[in-house]
């Protein structure tokens, strides 16, 4: 998948203002065809693979990035200078840093083990948001957006997540190991709460 194409949807889809009716959907439209992407993308599962098999080294280097607050203060520094070269905006990148801070405590654990069970997730996800797009017309109903926010959401998380384990994969060589390894640990957190709806 280009990685300019993920990062223009990540940056349609976190915002800040609540969309109206009509702007919901065209967001849920964007999901959609960004989810389908993804599923149907060899690279990024290859890419997340290959992220993820790290010696033992690097797994207790990138833990202690993770639980040392200083370390990870600084790798959040590198952090957003890797996120905003990649083309992400301030509003995507504050966002995703935050979500970050969240998936902190849980993303050591969450190794990435299972790559045909996140493309199963990944494809229940872009199904749901399909669904949900082809029920609406712009519509103006409570129902919809009720229905619509949390999955838009969800959506957004998803897409963020595998634009952070991207953009960091891109980024690699210029990073080092340990910082890489642990963007992609909090991306794929991200991924994982995105998919799994937490």
């Amino acid at each position: 998948m280009r990685l300019d194409v993920l990062i223009e949807t990540t940056n349609k889809l976190i915002r800040v203002e609540r969309p109206g009716p009509q702007e919901l959907r065209e967001m849920l439209v964007v999901g959609c065809k960004q989810l389908r992407m993804l599923v149907s993308d060899p690279t990024f599962f290859s890419d997340l693979k290959a992220a993820g098999s790290g010696s033992g080294a690097l797994e207790a280097d990138v833990a202690q990035t993770l639980n040392d607050l200083g370390r990870f203060a600084g790798f959040l520094d590198v952090e957003k200078r890797v996120l905003l070269d990649a083309g992400l905006n301030e509003e995507a990148v504050k966002a995703l840093l935050h979500q970050a801070e969240s998936v902190r405590p849980l993303a050591g654990k969450s190794a990435l083990t299972d790559i045909e069970g996140l493309r199963i997730a990944l494809v229940k996800l872009a199904n749901e948001v399909c669904n949900l797009v082809e029920l609406s017309e712009p519509s103006e109903s409570k129902q919809f957006r009720a229905l619509a926010r949390p999955v838009l959401r969800r959506v957004a998380l998803t897409v963020g997540g595998a634009a952070v384990v991207s953009a960091n994969v891109a980024a690699a060589l210029k990073l080092g190991n340990v910082y890489a390894s642990t963007s992609v640990a909090l991306g794929t957190g991200m991924l994982k709460m995105g998919l799994l709806g937490s």
